[in-house]
C-alpha cells in the first residue's frame, strides 16, 4: 500500500536545515521545529537606534519591545562594527560632559570631587581611544564627536555636578550593556569590564547598587 504524504512535508531536499536529521530518501514525519531566528508574531521588530545628532545625546541603547534579540548579531562583522560605533558615540559624549564637570569643580575647594571627576574623564578617554583603535582595525572610519552635547542639567553647583556625573555613568553603562549583547570574544570582554567599571563609579557619585547594572537598555529585566 502506498504511503500517504503528510501535509506540508516534502522529500529530503539537497539543502536541508542543519538541525534536520539525515534520513533515507522517503517520506517522513515533519519535525515541528521553529526557525532558529523566529520571533513571536505579537512581538514587533527591534527598531534601529537613531544616528547621533549635533547638540544632542548620541544613540543610547534603544530598548527592545520584549527583550527578544533574533540571532546573535556578533556573527556579522558589520553589525559588530556598528555596535562599537554606537559605544564610541557614547564615549564621545561622556568625555565632553566630564570635561565640563571638571571645569565646573574647584580642585582647591572640592579636591575629592575634582579627583573623582578627573579620574572618570581619564577612564572614558582611554575607552574612547581603545574603541577608535578597534573600529579602525576593522577597516571602518570611527564616528566623529559632535561639536557639543546637551548636559544632563545646568551643573551649577556641587549637587547638580554629582547628579550629572551619575546620569552619564548610568547611560554609558547601558551602552556597554548593549555592546555585551551585540558582540562576542574580545569585544564582549571589553564591554563586560567597562560595564562593571561604570557600575562601580555610579556608587562614587551617589548611585545605589543594582542587581543587573547596564541592562535597562535591553528592554527586559534579567531574571535568574
Amino acid at each position: 500500500m502506498a504511503r500517504s504524504r503528510p501535509t506540508g512535508c516534502s522529500p529530503r531536499a539537497p539543502r536541508r536545515p542543519p538541525w534536520a536529521p539525515t534520513a533515507p530518501p522517503r517520506w517522513r514525519r515533519c519535525a515541528s521545529r521553529p526557525p532558529p531566528c523566529s520571533r513571536p508574531a505579537s512581538t514587533p521588530p527591534v527598531a534601529p537606534s537613531p544616528a547621533p545628532s549635533p547638540g544632542c545625546w548620541p544613540a543610547w541603547a534603544a530598548p527592545t519591545a520584549s527583550g527578544w534579540r533574533c540571532c546573535p548579531v556578533a556573527d556579522s562583522p558589520s553589525d559588530t562594527t556598528q555596535a562599537l560605533q554606537d559605544t564610541l558615540a557614547g564615549e564621545h559624549a561622556a568625555c565632553y560632559v566630564f570635561t565640563v564637570l571638571v571645569a565646573q569643580t574647584s580642585e582647591g575647594a572640592q579636591p575629592t570631587l575634582f579627583g573623582q571627576l578627573d579620574d572618570a574623564f581619564t577612564w572614558h578617554r582611554t575607552q574612547r581611544d581603545d574603541l577608535v583603535a578597534r573600529i579602525t582595525a576593522a577597516g571602518a572610519t570611527p564616528v566623529a564627536a559632535s561639536p557639543s552635547y546637551v548636559l544632563p542639567n545646568a551643573a551649577a553647583d556641587q549637587q547638580q555636578i554629582v547628579r550629572a556625573a551619575l546620569t552619564i555613568e548610568r547611560r554609558i553603562a547601558d551602552t556597554y550593556g548593549t555592546l555585551v549583547a551585540s558582540t562576542s570574544g574580545e569585544n564582549r570582554r571589553l564591554a563586560v569590564v567597562a560595564m562593571q567599571s561604570c557600575a562601580v563609579r555610579q556608587l562614587t557619585f551617589g548611585g545605589r547598587p543594582e542587581t543587573w547594572p547596564g541592562t535597562s537598555g535591553l528592554g527586559a529585566k534579567a531574571s535568574d
